[in-house]
């Protein structure tokens, strides 16, 4: 455990008084808080956090299912009322002037927003009733966190000054309510933003905090779990800062979760359980990369699944008042009690009860009431088959049906037919056919007994019964809907096979290899009923969804179609999208092309639509083909949306189909700055080989860029466009031109070892070019502890002017979100590719010549003293195992401090000084400046002539 990624000699702080009882990972943190006199906490996700709840919105439905008929909404409606109420009062802070709101406020504006739902605006007694409530619930809500607890105690015993700070809308009095409720007392001050107007998000709560307190920054440490508003503002505030683990944040990012849309129970409870599983909380931490294999499985994939089909299944089973669910075997037992688990935690009058059931069991039983279907079902092939395997099946003895198998074509009873074979499939139907009696008889006594069993599990003769089956054809189920069909047929003359009314209507939900059925019969209810035709746009989707809210911004008037001649109507036959029957919004009240008519009444002929001008639609995404098609994929792969994972209301619409994808911010920009001799074309070359051009700039060869005529950063016209910048140039100016996140990183190389490999290459393109080289002695004249040189040229600002040249590039190497090394290459660029989403070939691009192996040169301590230190205290601190989410994870930090500290417009004429100023050294060497010049200049002489014409013309 590190504060502030401080390097402390953790033994010999002082212990004040740390308990004997702490365990070996508590006692570090102690110790490393030691010194410090004032002790701060952050309260929410640090001290308290909401049991059994994965995020604070999702709080707000079981909130509004108390505080929601005050309103006269439902708990979903007020769930949506209450955040929209929120983002409105945040939004008018800046009218105000101020950084907090208030609950009283979010409630009136939820209030004033009443009447854009079609109710009256409240009484304030019920708006204050409804915020009495909300405060209710979150405090029965709230228990300790129990990894941090002990440090709240530690501190109060050991005389420390123990403050506590909050962003939150609450007064202090309610928070002093929840802390005396969970045994936190003794702290000396309790700030609270909505109290005093300052936040900890905007940095101004710090130093009202050292204000009242009456000490430096310096005195205090603080822990909070916040990144930006307890991590970064208090760093730059100049206070330690200690970072507490909040496993909702990590899960929300691995699994990409919707953070708009509060997750109801079960659902939040099994979210919340699952991340405290994984990842752990508070001082205690847990990557799931440490767990074995068949654990991380278990726990990551195979749990969420299970309970989040349980958890669906609960639902349904409430929503519906089925009153039993039939789990049918071999699949369903571990399904059921997943389900019992649920039935137990929660509650629930459905039963859950296991059938025994199997595709033989089903398929004997049809062969009395249906041998029309046991024809198709005898010769059903699924690998290989032979004559006495058909037979066997069906419970006849192969060597009682020689001759039959011979009159069928067969030359003996283990004749192997493949599948796909015709011939063998029309020979299983002669031989059907043959034993087409036989075969009934036989088993005439299994489907009595089968019919019994189904009677005594209360399926057959029920008014309704609910299957659960898994599999991916469901034939399982859908022979059992037949025998149940031919049961209830005889009686009635009647039959019903309907699916479990849900919303969408859709009965059967597929991802991957899994589907889970579920049907009602009832006897005697007459025909089959189809559910009723999609005849809107808005139907359509809220049946692919699964009930969900049609999307925004998405016409939902009612769609008109054309249908062709002589099909069936909408309910039998549904138009192909993209086929010119769907009408554009604009064009929703007119008739199709070719069937419109002239004001005469005479109808115009037929004709094929002239190709529509390319003009942007509203809403369109006008980026280039190329990038929607990446999109579309990585939506389909990876999204909650994508249509894997669409239509499955299970956990928050995605859970089974994010539960095995890892952290990967896909709007990042990875910046990596080359130094020399370190392996760097290798990643340049792997990373060119994945992406387009238009999203890589790179200014490792600006002597290559000048050949291929590319422009540098400043000219290029889509900088949004680009996901790798790499090169020996990079700037510090480069990285105010991103707004969106920057992931910057590096790589380094034993000092010697890199000064000799820069020293060969030099060698090698001397020769190459012709020109006489360098001595060694005069080459380390001009190489003076290169790499610091290198870093403090380029990062200016992060480097300061003071201290010595390790000082200064240590500060630079601070600001780095990774630092790779030759030792650990592969593992330590797969967190750029994962960061870049590819997976490239594993090539190295840096092998040594042939004539170049086995010589050494041995460079002198004095050239690279400063460089070795750079190195070694890199090493210390980006050395070692490589964990992708705790590199993610710092990113987001730095990355909010280097947009701090590099403030402002980027500098361009800085910029283009430093980067021609790298490209003359680059010329120079090649002996290419002068064709540069004279190209740039003829270049000059048309662009002169080029806005001179254009200037006559505008003169006119």
């Amino acid at each position: 455990m590190t504060l502030n990624h401080l390097d402390l000699d953790v033994a010999r702080l002082p212990v004040a008084a740390i308990p004997a009882d702490a365990g070996e990972e508590l006692d570090v943190v102690l110790r490393r808080l030691a010194p410090f006199d004032v002790i701060s906490f952050d309260i929410f996700e640090t001290l308290l956090r909401r049991e059994g709840v994965f995020r604070p919105i999702d709080l707000f439905l079981t909130i509004g299912e108390r505080a929601g008929p005050l309103l006269g909404l439902s708990a979903a409606e007020f769930a949506r009322l209450r955040m929209r109420g929120e983002r409105d009062a945040r939004c008018a802070l800046e009218a105000r002037r101020g950084h907090e709101v208030t609950l009283a406020e979010m409630y009136a504006r939820m209030n004033a927003l009443l009447p854009t739902l079609g109710r009256a605006s409240v009484s304030h007694a019920a708006l204050a009733e409804a915020q009495r409530i909300e405060q209710e619930v979150e405090l029965e809500h709230l228990a300790p966190v129990p990894s941090v607890e002990p440090i709240y105690h530690w501190a109060v015993k050991a005389g420390k000054r123990v403050v506590l700070v909050s962003d939150f809308y609450s007064s202090a009095d309610f928070i002093d309510a929840a802390l005396s409720r969970n045994g936190y007392a003794g702290h000396e001050r309790l700030f609270v933003s909505c109290d005093i107007d300052r936040t900890k998000h905007h940095g101004d709560l710090y130093a009202h905090v050292c204000e009242e307190m009456g000490v430096t920054p310096r005195q205090i440490a603080h822990l909070g779990d916040n990144p930006w508003s307890d991590g970064s503002r208090a760093l730059q505030s100049g206070i330690a800062h200690l970072r507490v683990g909040n496993p909702a944040g990590r899960l929300v990012g691995r699994w990409r979760i919707d953070w708009r849309n509060p997750s109801p129970q079960p659902s939040s409870a099994v979210f919340a359980a699952v991340a405290d599983d994984l990842f752990g909380s508070g001082i205690a931490p847990r990557e799931p990369e440490d767990l074995p294999v068949l654990q991380r499985v278990g726990r990551e994939c195979l749990g969420p699944l299970l309970f989040g089909m349980a958890g669906w299944l609960h639902q349904e089973a409430q929503a519906n008042e089925t009153p039993a669910l039939h789990f049918c075997s071999r699949d369903g037992l571990v399904m059921k009690r997943a389900f019992d688990l649920f039935r137990r935690r929660f509650g629930t009058k459905t039963e859950s009860r296991y059938l025994m059931v199997s595709r033989q069991a089903i398929y004997r039983a049809r062969a009395v009431s249906e041998p029309e279907a046991a024809a198709a079902l005898f010769a059903q092939n699924w690998a290989r088959l032979t004559p006495a395997d058909a037979l066997a099946r069906w419970g006849l003895d192969p060597q009682e049906f020689g001759t039959q198998i011979r009159a069928a074509g067969f030359s003996s009873p283990q004749d192997v037919v493949a599948i796909g074979d015709k011939a063998g499939a029309g020979r299983f139907a002669k031989l059907f056919e043959a034993c087409r009696a036989a075969l009934q008889a036989a088993n005439q006594a299994h489907a009595h007994l089968f019919a019994g069993y189904l009677a005594q599990e209360g399926v057959l003769g029920a008014e309704a019964v609910t299957l659960v089956d898994i599999g991916w054809h469901g034939s399982l189920q859908k022979g059992l809907g037949e025998v149940l069909r031919a049961r209830l047929d005889r009686p009635s003359g009647g039959a019903l096979s309907r699916p479990l009314p849900r919303q969408g209507g859709a009965d059967r939900l597929r991802c991957g290899g899994l589907s889970v059925l579920a049907r009602r019969h009832a006897a005697g209810a007459g025909a089959a009923q189809e559910p009723e035709p999609c005849r809107t746009a808005a139907h359509r989707r809220s049946r692919l969804d699964g009930g969900l809210s049609p999307r925004r911004g998405r016409d939902h008037r009612p769609v008109r179609r054309t249908r062709r001649r002589g099909a069936p109507a909408c309910g039998g036959h549904r138009p192909n999208p993209g086929s010119g029957a769907r009408l554009r919004r604009g064009n929703a009240g007119q008739s199709p092309p070719g069937r419109r008519r002239a004001r005469s009444g005479r109808r115009l002929p037929r004709a094929r639509p002239a190709a529509r001008p390319a003009v942007p639609r509203r809403g369109r995404d006008h980026r280039p083909a190329a990038d929607r098609g990446e999109l579309r994929r990585h939506r389909d792969q990876h999204c909650l949306d994508g249509p894997v994972s669409r239509g499955l209301p299970i956990v928050e619409r995605g859970l089974i189909v994010a539960a095995a994808l890892e952290k990967v911010d896909f709007m990042a920009v990875c910046v990596g700055v080359h130094v020399p001799k370190c392996a760097g074309t290798t990643i340049l070359k792997r990373v060119q080989s994945c992406l387009p051009e238009h999203k890589i700039y790179q200014n490792t060869s600006m002597h290559e860029n000048f050949m291929l005529g590319r422009p540098e950063i400043m000219q290029l016209p889509r900088r949004d466009q680009l996901k790798f910048v790499w090169g020996h140039s990079i700037h510090e100016e480069m990285l105010k031109y991103f707004k969106s996140p920057v992931f910057l990183f590096t790589g380094l190389r034993e000092p010697r070892a890199r000064l000799e490999s820069m020293y060969l290459y030099h060698l090698r393109m001397a020769r190459s070019l012709g020109n006489e080289p360098l001595s060694l002695e005069r080459f380390l004249d001009y190489t003076s502890d290169p790499i610091c040189q290198f870093f403090i040229h380029r990062f200016p600002t992060f480097a300061g002017s003071e201290g010595s040249l390790f000082e200064r590039a240590q500060r630079v190497i601070d600001m780095f979100d990774h630092v790779y090394f030759s030792e650990n290459l592969e593992a330590a660029a797969d967190i750029v590719f994962r960061r870049l989403d590819i997976s490239p070939e594993q090539v190295n691009h840096n092998q040594r010549p042939a004539d170049e192996k086995g010589k050494n040169i041995e460079i002198p301590d004095g050239n690279t003293a400063q460089d070795l230190k750079l190195y070694e205290y890199a090493q210390a601190k980006f050395g070692g195992a490589v964990d992708f989410d705790e590199v993610t994870r710092r990113s987001g930090e730095l990355d909010a401090v280097r947009k701090e500290r590099l403030q402002g417009w980027p500098q361009e004429e800085r910029l283009a000084e430093f980067l021609y100023g790298e490209a003359f050294k680059e010329y120079r060497d090649w002996g290419d400046y002068q064709h540069v010049i004279s190209t740039r200049m003829n270049q000059m002489r048309a662009l002169s002539l080029e806005l001179a014409v254009y200037s006559k013309f505008l003169a006119r």
